[in-house]
C-alpha cells in the first residue's frame, strides 16, 4: 500500500488501482469458495466432530484466511483513499486562496469509480438498542458502501456477500457510507450478539 510522502492526484490513482486488484482477488476467493461444497463459512468438520473428507480442509482454510486478510486490507485502502482526498482536498483549497483564486481548483471526480458512489441497498427497519441504532442507521438510508462492498459487487454476487463479510468482521467496525435525504454520511458499524437477532439489527432491501 501506497503510504507516507505528498499527497497527490497521482498518489490516490495509485491507491485506487491497488483498490481495484484487491477487489479482484477478495471476488476470485469467494467465487472460489462458493464452488466448494464448505462454501464461504460452513463447517470444516462433519456431523462426528471429523474433518470432512469431501472437501481438502487446509486448503480451505488457507483460503478462508487470505479473504479475511484481503478484505481487512480493502478497508484499510479505503480508509487511506478517504484520508487523502480530504488532504488533497485541503491542499487545493489552501493554494486557490494563496493564489488569490488565480488558480482554478484541480478536478478529481474521475477518482472515486461511480460504483461507489450509487446506492445498492436501503435501510428498512433497524431495531431499538441494537448494533445498527447505536451507530448510527436509520430506516430509509440508501447504503452506497458497506464496508468492501459497493453495488459493483452486490450486482455481482447478491446481497449474501453482506452476510459474509459481517460474519467475517464479529467486533470489528465497518465503514458505512450512505446517502439521508440525499446527503451523503459515513458511519461505522460494528457487528456483534446482542438481544435480537442477527448482529446487526437491522432488515436491509435492495435498492430499485
Amino acid at each position: 500500500m501506497t503510504t507516507g510522502g505528498a499527497v497527490t492526484s497521482q498518489t490516490i490513482k495509485q491507491l485506487i488501482k491497488q483498490k481495484d486488484d484487491l477487489e479482484d482477488e477478495i471476488k476470485e476467493l469467494i467465487k472460489m469458495l462458493q464452488a466448494s461444497p464448505a462454501g464461504v463459512k460452513g463447517s470444516l468438520v462433519d456431523a462426528d466432530g471429523f474433518p470432512r473428507n469431501d472437501v481438502d480442509v487446509n486448503v480451505i482454510r488457507e483460503m478462508r484466511h487470505s479473504l479475511i486478510c484481503k478484505q481487512n486490507d480493502f478497508t484499510n485502502i479505503m480508509k487511506k483513499i478517504e484520508e487523502d482526498m480530504f488532504v488533497l482536498h485541503k491542499q487545493l483549497k489552501e493554494e486557490k486562496e494563496k493564489n488569490g483564486g488565480a488558480k482554478e481548483e484541480q478536478k478529481i471526480k474521475p477518482i472515486i469509480p461511480q460504483e461507489e458512489l450509487l446506492p445498492f441497498v436501503f435501510v428498512n427497519s433497524v431495531a431499538p438498542s441494537s448494533p445498527a441504532e447505536s451507530a448510527g442507521l436509520q430506516p430509509s438510508d440508501k447504503i452506497t458502501m458497506f464496508g468492501s462492498v459497493d453495488k459493483k459487487q452486490v450486482d455481482s454476487h447478491g446481497l449474501q456477500i453482506i452476510s459474509e463479510l459481517v460474519s467475517h468482521n464479529i467486533g470489528q467496525p465497518l465503514t458505512i457510507k450512505l446517502l439521508r435525504n440525499g446527503n451523503p454520511m459515513v458511519l461505522k458499524l460494528t457487528p456483534r450478539t446482542w438481544s435480537g437477532r442477527g448482529y446487526l439489527g437491522c432488515h436491509l432491501l435492495p435498492e430499485k
